[in-house]
């Protein structure tokens, strides 16, 4: 009877998250992880080895979702250049095509966060005041509005395709 030789090993995992704020209660984020099988009797030195491969490549996917620049340092270590060089546009653009979006279907205003809201339709007062001022995608913040805080926040693309500095906030009227 053959003997059947198995190599023991270890599975080394390593993840990696970040999180970026947007101003006016919005943020992203991204994390990843993977993981390698390293042979039992390996030394010290193959361990650190894998261990910076998979930190570099899981760092790279976060970085780029997030839209940041990378540099790799002297010791071999993938870093951001700037903390944080991301803008908000290339955030934001990172965030709108990881979400699944839709467009209201009588105003003609996208809504960013569409999947994660309660897919009402947008009240008369908002679609006035998005056509007013030219809005073409808002953030709907109903289902977690409280306080001050706005019902619905004009995306950074469209308040710089309208002139914009600052995005546009939207409250719902007072009766």
């Amino acid at each position: 009877m053959s003997e059947i030789q198995i190599d023991p090993t270890i599975k080394v995992t390593f993840g990696f998250n970040r999180k970026l704020s947007l101003g006016n209660y919005n943020s992203a984020d991204a994390s990843a992880y993977a993981s390698a099988d390293i042979p039992v009797d390996a030394d010290q030195q193959l361990y650190v080895e894998k261990l910076q491969q998979l930190a570099a490549a899981v760092k790279a996917v976060v970085f780029d979702e997030l839209g940041i620049d990378t540099f790799i340092d002297d010791n071999g270590v993938l870093r951001e250049a700037n903390t944080p060089l991301a803008t908000t546009e290339r955030v934001e653009h990172a965030i709108n095509r990881a979400l699944p979006v839709a467009e209201a279907s009588d105003s003609g205003v996208r809504i960013i966060n569409y999947e994660k809201t309660s897919k009402q339709a947008l009240p008369a007062w908002a679609v006035d005041a998005f056509g007013k001022n030219g809005v073409t995608e808002v953030w709907d913040n109903r289902d977690t509005a409280t306080g001050n805080r706005p019902k619905f926040k004009e995306s950074n693309e469209s308040a710089k395709a309208n002139g914009r500095a600052e995005p546009m906030a939207f409250w719902a009227p007072k009766n």
